[in-house]
C-alpha cells in the first residue's frame, strides 16, 4: 500500500468520526495495486423529484483509491444497478464525479471528494445533472444496454489484411 493511499485510508476515518452516522466504512482490500473500501453514506432528507435519481436512506458504494492517490481522484461505484441508465453514471455503476482530471485538488483529499459526491447526489436527486452552468460531467452514459460496446479505431477504415 503506497503512502498516498495510507493517507486515503486516513482521511476516510477522519470523515467516518467527524460525520456519526453519516459515512460507515465496511471492509477495505488492496486488489492489483488499488485499495478498494466498501463504504455507506446516510443520505437523510433530500431534496427530490419524479424524474431524479431514486436513492435510499443509506446508499452503498465501492471508493477505489489508485496508488497514485492523491494525484489521481479516486473511483466510485455502486453495488447494484439501480442507476443504471443515468446521466453520468457509466456502465450501469460507475459513478463520474468530475469532468476531467482538472477539477480535482490534490490538497483537498477525499474531503474534496467526497464534497462533490453530496453535490451530485443532490442534483441527481432533482435530475439537474447538467446545470446552466455546465454539466456535472461530459454525458457519455450507456441508455440501451441490448447493443455491443465498440472502440473506435483512429485510423479507420483500413483496407482489408491491413491493421
Amino acid at each position: 500500500m503506497t503512502g498516498g493511499q495510507q493517507r486515503a485510508l486516513r482521511e476516510l476515518a477522519q470523515l467516518e468520526i467527524a460525520n456519526p452516522g453519516w459515512l460507515k466504512i465496511g471492509r477495505t482490500e488492496e486488489l492489483n495495486g488499488l485499495v478498494l473500501a466498501l463504504i455507506t453514506v446516510r443520505i437523510g432528507p433530500i431534496q427530490t423529484i419524479p424524474d431524479g435519481l431514486k436513492l435510499r436512506e443509506r446508499e452503498e458504494f465501492v471508493l477505489i483509491i489508485s496508488k497514485d492517490f492523491p494525484f489521481v481522484y479516486p473511483g466510485l461505484k455502486v453495488t447494484h444497478n439501480r442507476f443504471a441508465g443515468f446521466p453520468h453514471v457509466v456502465w450501469s455503476n460507475t459513478i463520474c464525479l468530475y469532468q476531467s482530471i482538472i477539477e480535482w485538488n490534490p490538497s483537498d483529499g477525499l474531503f474534496g471528494f467526497f464534497d462533490r459526491l453530496v453535490l451530485w447526489l443532490g442534483r441527481a436527486a432533482i435530475n439537474d445533472m447538467d446545470p446552466v452552468e455546465g454539466p456535472l460531467e461530459p454525458p457519455h452514459h450507456i441508455t440501451n444496454f441490448s447493443e455491443r460496446p465498440f472502440v473506435i479505431r483512429c485510423n479507420a477504415p483500413v483496407a482489408a489484411g491491413e491493421s
